[in-house]
């Protein structure tokens, strides 16, 4: 035809610079981020009973939602289509991440593990269910993902692997309190995470460092990452300001193996201060541990010992153990982990 009286173009970005486009012009969009159509980006709750009902499936609606849920638009609760069609065509399968599947899991190991060591916190709180608030747009370009925070978690948000629980707008910013949505993404972010490690430091090689940290071999310990660190970690990936935070984002990485029998936390309150990490055991009676990471400071004259010393009276002074002990854990292991560059020494309380 010579020409369109209205057109509709889908996707997950909105189209840049769209009005420097003669042929494209008059053009409006809507995104999850604005009230308009928000019940038209999946089902609604109404939508997925009646396609359950539909299905004889109704007892289950508790797991759709667990499941394919959590999604939030304008106050709305959306479902995520794809996964729950999938699901009620072939029930019997069981529950599965239908969408997940449909998509690479390069996006997330590039932007939140290669590329992401200072969003390390916010990363952890993620996974224990917890919402992050971070200045977001719609008006996202690919090649700013890298270096501006901004632009990762706007993509992350806009392509569903994070929703907005509440979205706050001032003068210049839009604000979002950003969450994992359900289950299904959920396990995309721990499965993102479990295959980045493997393939960076192997399966055997992260069983034996976590099996030596839970039962306390310190020598072992201290000797499988100093491994791990030299053959793993680049000198510009510790040069920086805050290198902490570096060896913080791998720790926690590797760590994330012990999901199904332990938490982990980063920088929580516990005792009188803020850890590190720690690894809380989901039962009692198991091991827990907690990690006081310090960078050793040599412009000062600070000796290793002198650092791995700081790093334990700050455990003990400020209780960071109080948590464990209230979760029941036997033994309760608390390290310090000292890092210059490559270098680690680890010792225990």
């Amino acid at each position: 035809a010579p020409s369109l009286f209205k057109g509709v173009l889908t996707g997950v970005l909105r189209v840049a610079r769209e009005s420097i486009f003669s042929g494209l012009n008059n053009v409006d969009v809507y995104s999850i981020l604005t009230p308009y159509f928000a019940t038209s980006f999946g089902f609604t709750q109404a939508e997925v009973q009646a396609l359950a009902a539909s299905r004889g499936q109704e007892a289950l609606l508790g797991e759709l939602r667990r499941w394919y849920d959590g999604y939030r638009f304008s106050g709305h609760t959306i479902y995520n289509p794809w996964s729950v069609l999938n699901y009620l065509s072939k029930p019997d399968a069981g529950f599965k991440p239908y969408w997940v599947f449909t998509s690479s899991e390069d996006v997330l190991r590039a932007l939140v593990l290669e590329k992401g060591h200072a969003v390390a916190p916010d990363f952890e709180t993620l996974l224990a269910g917890g919402s992050v608030r971070k200045d977001v747009t719609e008006h996202v370009v690919l090649r700013d993902v890298d270096r501006s925070p901004e632009a990762m978690w706007s993509l992350l948000l806009l392509s569903g692997y994070l929703t907005a629980r509440q979205v706050l707008q001032d003068d210049d910013h839009t604000w979002a309190d950003l969450v994992i949505p359900n289950a299904e993404v959920r396990r995309a972010f721990r499965r993102s995470v479990v295959s980045w490690t493997d393939g960076t430091v192997g399966r055997a090689t992260l069983d034996d460092l976590t099996a030596a940290m839970l039962a306390g071999r310190e020598e072992d310990f201290a000797d499988i990452l100093s491994d791990v660190v030299a053959t793993t970690l680049s000198y510009h990936d510790t040069a920086g300001q805050r290198p902490e935070r570096v060896y913080q984002a791998f720790l926690l990485g590797m760590l994330v193996s012990l999901e199904a029998s332990h938490e982990l936390r980063s920088e929580r309150e516990s005792g009188y201060g803020r850890y590190d990490l720690m690894v809380l055991p989901r039962r009692p009676a198991n091991p827990g541990v907690v990690l006081e990471l310090k960078t050793l400071r040599k412009r000062r004259g600070e000796t290793v010992e002198q650092a791995l010393d700081s790093a334990l009276a700050q455990v003990r002074e400020r209780d960071y153990a109080a948590e464990l002990r209230s979760r029941g854990a036997r033994p309760i292991l608390q390290y310090g982990v000292v890092f210059d560059g490559k270098q680690v020494w680890v010792k225990k309380a």
